[in-house]
């Protein structure tokens, strides 16, 4: 019997397609496969580890919702992201909170549910969500 492997270089090779969808969905896989987990997360980084410029269209997007999973991502991500953890963080959590505040339910929706499920990942993330929301 035939065994399938998942390789972490494949899945960064989208980051750079020519399809936007493609390269936002590769960003979610690779956030949702790192999600509280270091090891995983090692993974990446041995693999190549990420530049920042993978991120930065869907963070400037006019797209609230691709700007939302952007910060999740970048946030998640931050460990094998070739920028400072710390100031990756600060910035997704910052448009994360502005974006509860959208005019479209879905963004606020969404920008909820992500922020949620921060709450539950490293240290001082929870608690930087309460204070850039204040």
């Amino acid at each position: 019997m035939e065994q399938t492997k998942f390789r972490v270089v494949e899945l960064l090779h989208h980051l750079s397609n020519k399809e936007e969808t493609v390269r936002h969905k590769a960003g979610m896989a690779l956030a949702t496969f790192a999600y509280n987990n270091t090891s995983q997360q090692y993974a990446v980084k041995n693999a190549g580890g990420i530049s920042l410029t993978a991120f930065e269209e869907f963070l400037g997007s006019e797209n609230e919702l691709y700007q939302a999973h952007a910060a999740f991502q970048i946030i998640i991500l931050a460990r094998v992201i070739d920028s400072d953890q710390v100031t990756l963080t600060a910035r997704g959590v910052e448009l994360l909170v502005r974006l509860l505040s959208s005019e479209q339910h879905s963004t606020q929706i969404l920008a909820a549910s992500l922020s949620a499920s921060l709450g539950h990942t490293r240290a001082g993330v929870p608690a930087a969500l309460i204070t850039a929301g204040t």
